[in-house]
């Protein structure tokens, strides 16, 4: 029987049928046609050798009818559900290299004017350039170079030297003025394609006057070009690209604010006010030593100027280079400074001969000297140590007399005290030399 106007029927063997019934189940299935993985059989724990495949066009009433007689002899056969379409397009498939078509191709030439001919786009970016060219004839010149522009928004087109000029300001002007956060992603991720566009716009004079002097104040604190800085009202937070504990964050602005709320209630009621209090001076905590010494009063005499040569060690920047711990920042500046309190009486003062070693090995420190001189156990006074006592020749830097008297009596240590007796919680036990101490100091930049 065929199945061509069949729309549903069973396969056993070689046996096809419309009706369960019709079909000779004594003989045992020889056919060997494989179950697939993905066919649908019923009974599903049901072992036997003969299986029985329905065949059927899904929601079709014959298909309806053979499941409903299938279910009825679901105890004596294994049944297999397989869709079939009576309706499958039989119409044949075209393949290539038959009816070949030779067609002949006009190949002269016609001259016609392109500026007739010339198709102006009717939606290019929500503009209709017909319409606009037939309104304002006067203004051609600048509507095909808008056309341009518009056109080649969606590629890449190398921009000219002249085109690089500023545009980096007013990229930014253009996020600060015209986008939102999610234009401005946009912007960033496809930057090279908006380039072009960037590049026609005029930059705001007081914008970038702004811009340009918040820049220097970030150089001036050691914040060059291509480095990152978070800062909340003069502090500054992180000077590099790492992780920031959201936590300490949190608690950081909570302090701003309370330290704001305090000013406000002190009579500095308006933003400007107390803005520009606080971004006066760094509040970033600094970190010191156990103790303090301040040796502004005794005005040392410094041994050199680390500021005064021609070096190409100079720039700020290098603070933020690794280096090893402990070890000298290569920096021509007077940043790093060693104080040395010294008796210039002494002719054995082994410190200071050290100290000239380092000088003439070229260490990046600046080292300055104070004139200390201890009455008591001396025996005599500063004026007549001055008067009576010979001054070593390495270390007379004060050149006079007059200088040196001076310079002693400047010294918080003139008198009967020694420097180890100013100094609270440090046992005098601790210094042997005769200098008596040493202060270093790393200024804060």
């Amino acid at each position: 029987m065929g199945t061509q106007k069949m729309f549903s029927f069973f396969v056993y063997g070689t046996q096809k049928e419309c009706n369960l019934a019709d079909l000779n189940t004594e003989k045992t299935d020889l056919s060997g046609e494989e179950i697939y993985p993905f066919d649908h059989v019923f009974p599903s724990n049901f072992s036997s050798n003969k299986t029985i495949f329905l065949y059927g066009d899904i929601g079709s009433k014959e298909f309806r009818m053979n499941i409903a007689s299938a279910m009825k002899q679901s105890e004596n056969f294994r049944f297999v559900l397989r869709h079939h379409s009576n309706s499958s397009d039989f119409s044949p498939v075209s393949l290539s290299g038959y009816g070949v078509e030779l067609a002949l191709k006009n190949t002269e030439y016609k001259a016609v004017d392109s500026s007739l001919s010339q198709d102006l786009p009717e939606n290019l970016h929500g503009l209709n350039f017909k319409i606009l060219v037939n309104q304002n004839s006067n203004l051609q010149k600048e509507l095909e170079s808008l056309r341009e522009n518009l056109e080649k928004l969606g590629e890449i087109v190398p921009l000219k030297k002249w085109q690089l000029k500023d545009l980096g300001y007013k990229t930014c002007e253009r996020m600060k003025h015209v986008m939102d956060i999610d234009d401005i992603e946009e912007l960033l991720q496809d930057y090279p394609i908006h380039a072009r566009t960037i590049s026609h716009q005029l930059v705001n004079e007081t914008y970038l006057k702004t811009v340009k002097s918040f820049q220097k104040k970030l150089e001036s604190s050691g914040i060059e070009d291509g480095k990152n800085v978070l800062a909340i009202n003069g502090r500054i937070i992180t000077k590099e690209d790492t992780r920031i504990d959201l936590f300490s964050l949190i608690e950081t602005i909570q302090n701003e604010k309370r330290i704001v709320d305090e000013i406000e209630n002190t009579g500095l009621g308006h933003p400007n006010d107390y803005t520009k209090l606080l971004t006066l001076v760094d509040l970033s905590p600094l970190d010191t030593s156990e103790f303090a010494f301040d040796y502004r009063s005794a005005k040392p005499e410094f041994l050199n100027n680390l500021e005064s040569g021609i070096s190409m060690y100079k720039s700020l920047h290098l603070l933020f280079q690794p280096f090893h711990p402990g070890q000298i920042r290569p920096i021509s500046r007077n940043i790093f400074n060693l104080i040395l309190f010294t008796d210039p009486f002494d002719e054995n003062d082994e410190l200071y001969e050290k100290i000239v070693e380092y000088l003439k090995s070229g260490i990046f420190i600046r080292f300055g000297i104070v004139p200390i001189f201890n009455e008591r156990k001396n025996g005599m006074s500063i004026e007549e140590a001055v008067e009576t006592k010979k001054i070593d020749s390495k270390k007379n830097i004060w050149k006079t007399k007059s200088k040196l008297l001076d310079a002693l009596k400047n010294s918080a240590f003139g008198g009967n005290r020694t420097p180890v007796e100013c100094l609270e919680g440090i046992h005098a036990d601790h210094y042997t030399t005769n200098a008596e101490f040493l202060v270093w100091k790393k200024y804060d930049i």
